[in-house]
């Protein structure tokens, strides 16, 4: 089941802002586990990508401070679909508290320094693929 998802997030003696989003799938087992699952096309992510898994830890926050989950509930994973048709590959995510409680250390620093005002920019070789590079100024 889709699950939509409100996470009210402060900066350091900032406001809240909400971070909107919908998790593709939520799974509660009979135990009250619940499994955050979050499908993609294409490849699995490099080895060692740092924010390979920070989409799922995000849910994972929204699961424990929205949907009043323990921590200890959560568990998720991204399923990523073949083209080829060949059977989907499911990569799990380890999610603990001390994970949960980094991400949300995170996301209010990230916050505040969005609050902060300009950063500068870092858009990378990708930065012609963004959708929006045509109003950008730091597309490549």
């Amino acid at each position: 089941m889709e699950a939509p998802l409100d996470l009210f997030v402060s900066g350091i003696d900032t406001p809240s802002h909400m971070i909107r989003g919908r998790i593709d799938a939520v799974y509660v087992d009979a135990d009250a586990t619940i499994e955050l699952v979050d499908f993609k096309t294409g490849r699995t992510p490099a080895k060692g990508d740092p924010s390979a898994e920070t989409q799922i830890l995000i849910y994972a926050v929204a699961a424990s401070d929205a949907f009043r989950y323990a921590p200890e509930q959560i568990r998720g994973s991204f399923v990523y679909l073949q083209a080829d048709g060949t059977e989907a590959l499911s990569v799990p995510v380890d999610i603990t508290p001390d994970r949960i409680d980094q991400t949300r250390s995170w996301l209010h620093e990230t916050v505040a320094r969005i609050d902060a005002g300009p950063s500068g920019t870092n858009p990378g070789p990708w930065g012609q693929r963004r959708d929006f590079h045509h109003v950008c100024p730091a597309a490549v």
